[in-house]
């Protein structure tokens, strides 16, 4: 095998066989070898009529677009949540929760309110009451379906 020498350098000193800076070697057939850079290389190039990928290139396509598009639904997620068009669900159900406790606080002392306020009798009150009660079980009923973790599909 031969190695390739400089012959000649700007530095008369530093010129004496001193080695090239080039990453080849000339093999004794002849043939350059120029390792690592380019060449012929097993599955290069344009693809022929009818060539049909493996079924692991396949695999893998599928899989690298299906992580893009993940990756891209996440990027739009966050960028709506900044943006405050999407609002987390923890924030929903506190809302909510605050708003229907003033709510039924409200309808609770509705009763006695009412029998002051129009003289009502106790027989009447207690009706209300009842009612009202049975309105904030179903509430409740409801509330507890909105705050139960959801399935992810």
């Amino acid at each position: 095998m031969l190695r390739l020498f400089s012959s000649g350098s700007a530095n008369a000193k530093n010129c004496d066989n001193a080695p090239m800076h080039a990453d080849f070697e000339l093999e004794p057939s002849g043939r350059v070898n120029i390792a690592g850079h380019g060449g012929s290389r097993a599955g290069a190039g344009r693809k022929p009529d009818g060539y049909v990928p493996p079924q692991e290139k396949t695999d893998y396509d599928r899989e690298k677009a299906l992580h893009e598009k993940s990756k891209r639904e996440l990027s739009e997620l966050k960028f709506k949540v900044e943006s405050g068009q999407v609002v987390s669900r923890a924030a929903v159900q506190e809302a909510a929760a605050t708003a229907f406790a003033m709510t039924a606080q409200s309808l609770r002392s509705l009763p006695d309110n009412l029998e002051r306020k129009l003289h009502l009798s106790p027989t009447v009150t207690e009706e209300i009451e009842k009612v009202i009660h049975a309105v904030l079980t179903d509430l409740s009923a409801a509330l507890e379906m909105m705050h139960t973790p959801a399935v992810p599909t």
